[in-house]
C-alpha cells in the first residue's frame, strides 16, 4: 500500500514507519516546510491551511499522528490554542482535502486520546462511553469531529484513542526513568487514579491492525486490557529499578506547579480496548506448566495460535519432573510487567500453579474447571491469569474454558470495589515489607 503519514518524527511515527516499510508498504511523509523535490515527502502547513491535493491523489491510506506535545509545559491560553490548532485544524484540513480527491484513500487513521473520557474514577470506559468534561475531553471530541468530511466522502475513519505510550526511548516513561533511578519517584496525589497505558510496540501493531482490518472503524481504545492505578504503576517501576518510591507529590503541589495540566495528571481514566479485541486483535498470552501439565500446555498453544494470539512459552519443555514455581512465576511476572496481556498456567491439579502465580503482585489467577467458573473469573474477578488442572479436566473442556476466559469482559462496578479492597491488602503488606527492609 501507499501510505501517507503525518507526525512521522514523533515517538509513535518513528517506530511505525520502519514497521510499515518492512512489511512492503511505501510510506510518504507529510512534513512542515519545504522538503524539496523528493517523492517520499509532501509539504503541508496546517496553520496556513496549505496542502497540495494533487500530491495526495492515489494514496491507499493516511495515518495522521501530528499534534503538539500537550505535556511540554504549563497550559497558558496561548499554549492551549496551539495544542488545539495543531490537532483540530490540521485534521480538518487533511479530511477536507482527502474528501475532494478523485481517487480517495480507503482509510484515514487519525490520532486521538483517552483524554476524551475525562476524569471517570473506576468506571470501565469502552468506545461507546460518553465523553467527559475539561479541556482535553472537549479537545478530543472536536479533534475526532474534524475528520467528518473524510467520513462523509466514504473514507473509513479510525480514531486512535491512545493511552500513555510507554517506551524507554521517549514519552512519559523516558522522562520518569531518571527521576526514579535517582530515588525521587513517587505517586501523584493519592495514587488511586487509573492510568490507561500501552507499550510502544503494541501501539504500532494496533495501528497496523486498524490499517488492514476493514471492520475497525470509528473510535478505538489503544490501551492495555489491564490499566493500573498510579500507585501500582509507581510501585512496579520502583520495583523494576530497585529504587524506593516514597516521595509522593501532593495534589496541591502539582496544581501550583502545573496549573490546569495537573488536573489531567490526577484524572482517572480506566479505558478498555473492547473494539480492538472484538475485531480480532491478537493478545500476548504467557503460558507455562509443570511436567504434569506439559501435554495440555502444548494443546493449548495450538489453540491460541489458531485464534491468532501471540504465545510466549515459559516452559517446561518436556514431561520430565520439574518444580512448577520456576516456570509459573516468570509467566505471571510477564503479565504484571506488561510484557504479556494474560497468562495461562497448567499443572496436575492447578492448585500449586494458582498459588505461585498469585504471589506476584497484581496477578489475579483463577483456578477453573469449566466454562461457568471461567466466565465468572473474568466478569467478577477480572482474572488476568488462568490455572488449569490437566489431571482434572480433559483437552476439550480446557479449550472451552480458555475460549470463554478470553472472550469475557470484566463487569466492574461492585466487583471493582471488591478488587480495590484486595489491592489495598497487597499495598499494605508491600509498605510493611519496605519499612522492614
Amino acid at each position: 500500500m501507499k501510505i501517507l503519514v503525518t507526525g512521522s518524527r514523533g515517538l509513535i511515527g518513528s517506530a511505525l514507519i520502519p514497521q510499515l516499510t518492512s512489511r512492503g508498504h511505501r510510506v510518504v511523509r507529510l512534513v512542515r516546510g519545504d522538503p524539496g523535490s523528493t517523492p517520499d515527502q509532501i509539504p503541508w502547513d496546517p496553520e496556513a491551511g496549505r496542502l497540495d491535493a494533487a500530491r495526495l491523489d492515489g494514496a491507499d491510506a493516511v495515518i495522521h499522528l501530528a499534534g503538539e506535545n500537550i505535556a511540554a509545559g504549563r497550559w497558558t491560553a496561548a499554549r492551549k490554542a496551539r495544542i488545539r490548532g495543531s490537532r483540530v485544524d490540521g485534521t480538518r484540513l487533511l479530511a477536507e482535502t482527502l474528501g475532494r480527491l478523485h481517487r480517495r484513500p480507503a482509510v484515514l487513521i487519525a490520532a486521538s486520546a483517552v483524554g476524551y473520557y475525562g476524569d471517570r474514577g473506576d468506571e470501565i470506559l469502552v468506545e461507546d462511553s460518553a465523553p467527559g468534561r475539561g479541556f482535553l475531553a472537549t479537545l478530543c471530541r472536536d479533534w475526532e469531529a474534524a475528520a467528518d468530511p473524510a467520513r462523509a466522502s466514504g473514507i473509513r475513519v479510525v480514531h486512535l484513542r491512545t493511552g500513555m505510550v510507554l517506551s524507554r526511548t521517549g514519552g512519559a516513561l523516558a522522562r520518569l526513568l531518571p527521576i526514579f533511578r535517582a530515588g525521587l519517584g513517587g505517586r501523584l496525589g493519592n495514587g488511586r487514579q487509573f492510568m490507561s497505558w500501552i507499550g510502544l510496540d503494541d501501539e504500532v501493531e494496533a495501528i497496523h491492525h486498524a490499517l488492514t482490518h476493514d471492520a475497525v472503524q470509528g473510535p478505538v481504545n489503544l490501551v492495555s486490557p489491564h490499566p493500573v492505578t498510579n500507585r501500582e504503576f509507581t510501585a512496579t517501576l520502583g520495583r523494576v529499578l530497585r529504587r524506593p518510591t516514597l516521595l509522593a507529590v501532593p495534589a496541591v503541589v502539582l496544581r501550583v506547579g502545573l496549573g490546569e495540566l495537573a488536573g489531567e495528571l490526577l484524572s482517572s481514566v480506566r479505558a478498555y480496548p473492547a473494539r480492538l479485541l472484538a475485531t480480532g486483535y491478537a493478545m500476548r498470552i504467557a503460558i507455562a506448566s509443570d511436567h504434569a501439565g506439559y501435554l495440555l500446555k502444548e494443546e493449548l498453544k495450538r489453540l491460541l495460535r489458531d485464534l491468532q494470539h501471540e504465545v510466549r512459552d515459559f516452559g517446561t519443555h518436556s514431561a520430565e519432573q520439574v518444580d512448577y514455581p520456576d516456570f509459573i512465576v516468570p509467566a505471571a511476572e510477564a503479565v504484571a510487567s506488561g510484557q504479556c496481556d494474560r497468562a495461562i498456567v497448567v499443572g496436575g491439579s492447578g492448585n500449586g500453579e494458582a498459588i505461585a502465580a498469585n504471589k506476584v503482585p497484581g496477578i489475579r489467577c483463577a483456578l477453573c474447571w469449566e466454562g461457568y467458573t471461567a466466565r465468572l473469573a473474568r466478569e467478577h474477578n477480572d482474572a488476568n491469569a488462568l490455572s488449569l488442572g490437566a489431571r482434572v479436566i480433559g483437552p476439550d473442556v480446557a479449550r472451552e474454558i480458555v475460549r470463554v476466559w478470553l472472550d469475557t469482559a470484566f463487569e466492574g462496578g461492585r466487583h471493582q470495589a471488591r478488587l480495590d479492597k484486595i489491592r489495598a491488602v497487597e499495598e499494605r503488606y508491600a509498605r510493611s515489607r519496605a519499612q522492614k527492609g
